[in-house]
């Protein structure tokens, strides 16, 4: 049956209105409508008030303040790691290519792409950073200090910030590890947990001395391991007050900071300061240092504060393509 064009017209405006853009394709120019393409995040990463992912098709894409990027200080002209105002900049927008892992911290990101090569970019780091030589896997970071490890293929940490290497690699050979202020451990090859100082003269992090362990997680001064038993053990500041009851069990960690799943698949998130978080719903989350994202079974990404009381509208406002 052949339409009228003000038929056409009347289809237009109502697909617009409705925002089902894509129905209408062929009038999209006409109408002033662009079809939203949606896409579907693989990993995510929260930062101080900036938000990454990994998309399906392996790129970046990030969102937070200022759309392009997450700091974009005034005086900073290019891709100088200073300012005329001596504020730390940095090249804002995540680069091209294909990743398959991310890790962000405070207002900087840091990716593996698929040559097991490093990738930063925000506060520090100018367009190609390249912060160390070498293949690796198991980026990790700490919360709030830009600071980031990743294991070699032998399983040695080497860690790093802007400002250049930070720890020379251990005799430790770890298959996962967490990193915060008081320094790094891991789970070693043999399921044990493993220590060092991050600074020179510092004492190491004193994990427990029984147990075998298969993931780590840490925040602030506090680390969180899962036994081989899928029971909880943590060290460190406020160690007391997490739920390490043996008789609840614990799949996995996800994401930034300390945010462990439950056999009943809720999340529990730790963060200093704040009352401990139960989150449902979802298969991944990153814990940033305000806010919260999640990434739901279809793709689709959600954000939020970790409470009422906090404010920060461009960490929850996720990018149209990502809802």
């Amino acid at each position: 049956m052949r339409r009228r064009a003000s038929e056409f017209l009347l289809i237009g405006h109502l697909a617009c209105s409705l925002k089902l853009c894509t129905v209408v394709v062929l009038l999209s120019g006409l109408m002033g409508c662009k079809a939203v393409v949606q896409h579907r995040a693989l990993v995510l990463s929260t930062g101080m008030a900036h938000s990454c992912a990994i998309l399906e098709d392996r790129s970046l894409r990030c969102w937070g303040e200022d759309e392009a990027g997450f700091f974009e200080f005034e005086n900073c002209g290019g891709d100088s790691v200073f300012g005329a105002n001596g504020l730390a900049c940095g090249q804002s927008s995540p680069p091209e290519g294909r990743f398959r892992e991310l890790a962000s911290s405070g207002l900087a990101s840091c990716a593996i792409d698929e040559e097991a090569e490093l990738h930063c970019w925000g506060r520090g780091f100018a367009a190609g950073s390249v912060p160390m030589q070498g293949t690796f896997h198991a980026l990790v970071s700490e919360t709030m200090s830009e600071r980031w490890c990743a294991l070699d293929e032998a399983g040695r940490a080497h860690c790093w910030s802007a400002s250049g290497p930070a720890l020379s690699p251990p005799e430790l050979r770890f298959v996962d590890v967490a990193l915060n202020g008081t320094g790094l451990c891991g789970v070693v090859e043999d399921g044990s947990l493993g220590c060092v100082a991050l600074a020179p003269g510092a004492s190491a992090p004193s994990p427990p001395a029984e147990g075998r362990f298969r993931a780590i997680a840490a925040d602030s001064e506090l680390f969180c391991a899962i036994s081989e038993a899928e029971t909880l053990s943590c060290w460190g500041s406020n160690a007391s007050q997490m739920p390490t009851e043996p008789s609840q069990r614990w799949e996995r960690f996800s994401g930034e900071g300390v945010c462990a799943r439950r056999s009943d698949g809720v999340f529990v998130c730790f963060r200093d300061g704040f009352e401990p978080l139960e989150v449902s719903g979802f298969e991944e989350l990153s814990m940033g240092e305000a806010h919260y994202c999640g990434l739901r079974s279809d793709g689709r990404v959600e954000c939020a504060t970790h409470s009422k009381h906090v404010r920060c509208p461009d960490c929850t406002e996720v990018p149209k393509t990502l809802r």
